[in-house]
């Protein structure tokens, strides 16, 4: 469940429960059934061992590991370390396309994946953006879960709780992309995506998620309660 924190423009989430894997790809087996959609002329998403690129102060453009094993999906590789732009993404946007999901018949659905996203080097750096979208209805149209210019050179989980978003349906679609605007010369732009899972939270118990203190409601009780279970030294019950 979702909780604002004062002061903080974005909530926090916390998810309660045990998690069951419904689909899950860690892109170490050539993956078929996802998609490449490009009008960059170069650095369209491939996927592959990634190899680390660097700007002129040293500084990491593109990761040289994957999150999970040794290949995700990565906006191509440069021949030379340290000549980044050879490959980066430019002259137009990389769309990596999801095949469909049957999430029909869900009531809950939780999203996960990790991202590795660069736009702050070069002669125009923070000008770019990196979008992920959901769709219901296979692609006819789309709802954002991802609209940013923020780089983050390092792997960063995102997690989203797709009910709470959009209606679950049996063609459940996502996209990511990373795009370098052709009028906008300059950004070094490096995106990478990995071990992406869909999963549903266990509803064995029948308890509401994240009612942490069985009072049948959601409210700043039960964080005051997971509050206490983290300071506490004792072990909390199976329950």
């Amino acid at each position: 469940s979702n909780y604002p924190i004062a002061g903080e423009e974005n909530p926090i989430t916390f998810i309660f429960g045990d998690l069951e894997e419904l689909y899950s790809y860690d892109f170490e087996i050539l993956s078929n059934d996802w998609y490449v959609e490009s009008t960059a002329s170069t650095g369209t998403w491939i996927q592959s061992i990634p190899e680390a690129s660097y700007s002129d102060d040293g500084s990491i453009v593109q990761t040289g590991n994957a999150y999970s094993g040794n290949q995700c999906f990565v906006t191509g590789n440069s021949n030379n370390a340290y000549s980044p732009g050879d490959n980066d993404v430019d002259g137009g946007a990389t769309t990596l396309l999801s095949p469909n999901f049957n999430l029909y018949g869900e009531t809950q659905a939780i999203l996960t994946y990790y991202k590795w996203y660069t736009n702050n080097k070069g002669a125009n750096p923070g000008t770019e953006s990196w979008k992920v979208d959901v769709s219901n209805n296979g692609g006819t149209s789309w709802v954002s879960l991802e609209n940013t210019s923020q780089s983050n050179t390092s792997w960063e989980q995102k997690r989203f709780i797709l009910n709470q978003i959009i209606e679950l349906t049996n063609e459940m679609r996502f996209r990511f992309i990373a795009e370098d605007s052709p009028n906008n010369q300059g950004c070094l732009v490096e995106a990478a995506v990995d071990y992406f899972k869909l999963e549903k939270l266990s509803d064995d118990n029948n308890v509401l998620p994240g009612d942490l203190n069985y009072d049948l409601n959601i409210d700043v009780l039960d964080i005051v309660a997971m509050i206490n279970l983290i300071l506490s030294e004792t072990e909390p019950t199976n329950d």
